[in-house]
């Protein structure tokens, strides 16, 4: 009873000190994503931003291949000391996000107009970035460092609403805003994935079946989610 009375205190110590700072950064990002999809379909022409949902939507459906399920893997063992398998865990999903930029290269060059073409090779280029560079929120999660990770929540959010709308009122072209959006958030998660990787310890010995472990865990856990989808959707 009284180890029971004693973790109900120490949850109780640990939601006080870090809700505020969960519920801050998920409404500011989900308010500021709010306002960019309203201010888009708003101000864009219906042509323009029906063609800017086609784009994202095929994104985001390549995006299936980078293996998005294995950010539970990495929650889970860098949770009980196993920061090293964030590296793993990024280059492994790298591989499979490459695939998700080929299909977007193919689909550019078979199946779209010549002059939409190079949107889809932009596209592919920026997925593995936007992809697998969001690891870090896993880690911070991991580490328990929820007010760096809701931050950096809000830096990304003002980028990803200010660069989009810049972009869009100086160019007119529905392409070029959601480049920016993409490129905006791709970057961002770039520069924040090399900060958490230089403060890891990467010089500790890997156990090969460890590291099997995460990628076989990492996989399965992905297609079963991926599976799960499509049965839904059938």
């Amino acid at each position: 009873m009284n180890s029971f009375l004693w973790d109900l205190k120490r949850l109780a110590r640990f939601l006080a000190g870090h809700t505020h700072w969960v519920v801050l950064g998920r409404v500011y990002a989900s308010a500021f994503a709010l306002l960019l999809t309203v201010f888009l379909s708003r101000y864009m022409p219906i042509e323009i931003y029906g063609k800017y949902q086609f784009f994202i939507s095929a994104f985001f459906l390549a995006g299936a291949f980078s293996l998005t399920a294995s950010t539970n893997i990495l929650l889970k063992y860098a949770a009980i000391g196993h920061e090293w398998c964030y590296g793993i865990i990024f280059k492994y999903r790298l591989w499979f996000a490459l695939l998700g930029s080929m299909a977007l290269v193919a689909w550019g060059f078979f199946e779209s107009s010549g002059s939409d073409a190079w949107i889809f090779f932009a596209l592919a280029l920026l997925l593995p970035l936007y992809n697998c560079c969001d690891l870090f929120e896993y880690l911070l999660q991991a580490q328990i460092r929820f007010k760096s990770l809701n931050l950096i929540y809000i830096v990304r959010s003002t980028f990803a609403l200010i660069i989009p709308i810049a972009t869009f009122l100086i160019s007119d072209n529905g392409a070029l805003t959601l480049l920016a959006y993409i490129g905006s958030v791709s970057f961002i998660n770039l520069a924040f994935y090399w900060r958490s990787w230089k403060s890891i310890n990467h010089k500790k010995i890997l156990s090969p079946e460890l590291v099997k472990a995460v990628k076989r865990e990492s996989f399965f856990l992905s297609m079963s989610g991926l599976a799960s989808l499509v049965c839904v959707h059938l």
